[in-house]
């Protein structure tokens, strides 16, 4: 998984150094941005506070786990809900 991860940020960065490519704005290329141009942060710190590519990639598989566990948590409350309710099953 992190190979495949590694590779399509890879494929990403490739696409980015094409000057006719026109970036998407998805949470890959958000970032990206925060690890070529730095994060907003506290105006008094004068360092630039950046993302590394292993934190990107930590993110990215942060992002997918997260969106598996809250959707198979939503269909299963609507599954249970449904069981509980006969009439709503009907309409």
């Amino acid at each position: 998984f992190l190979r495949r991860l590694n590779g399509l940020v890879d494929a990403r960065k490739a696409l980015l150094a094409k000057t006719d490519y026109k970036p998407s704005n998805d949470l890959l290329q958000l970032l990206l941005d925060a690890g070529e141009k730095g994060l907003e942060g506290d105006t008094k710190d004068t360092t630039k506070k950046a993302l590394h590519s292993r934190e990107i990639i930590n993110n990215i598989m942060l992002f997918m786990v997260a969106g598996y566990e809250t959707t198979s948590t939503a269909l299963a409350y609507s599954s249970y809900v449904l069981a509980r309710e006969p009439q709503i099953q009907k309409k």
